[in-house]
């Protein structure tokens, strides 16, 4: 027969893991409740951070974390994405994440090729 404290702990240890804190208006969570044993995590969507609060997602502003994404075009923050806007000189990248210089990347039947 086992003890009292050995089934007290088990009874305990099984109501921890099966309690899903996400079930409960989504933990507070503003977008995704990642239930762990015991606990529960907030994690945001691509292109947003999460507070200190741990629960609340806010727009990250790529533009303003990274002044050289655009690669010397303009860049504007979008919700949870950004734009550039190439200058003159300068082209999109096959994505559009960034700008590439014109004289040295060229389009070859669909293919970017570098020279």
């Amino acid at each position: 027969m086992r003890d009292f404290s050995a089934l007290l702990f088990e009874l305990i240890f099984k109501n921890i893991i099966l309690l899903d804190e996400c079930t409960d208006q989504n933990g507070g969570c503003d977008a995704t409740c990642l239930n762990t044993p015991g606990s529960y995590t907030c994690a945001c969507s691509p292109g947003y951070m999460l507070l200190m609060d741990g629960k609340t997602c806010v727009d990250a502003d790529e533009c303003k974390d990274n002044s050289r994404i655009c690669n010397g075009g303009k860049c504007t923050n979008l919700p949870g994405s950004y734009a550039c806007e190439c200058s003159a000189g300068l082209i999109p990248a096959p994505d559009g994440s960034t700008c590439l210089g014109e004289s040295s990347y060229t389009i070859v039947k669909g293919w970017w090729l570098n020279f």
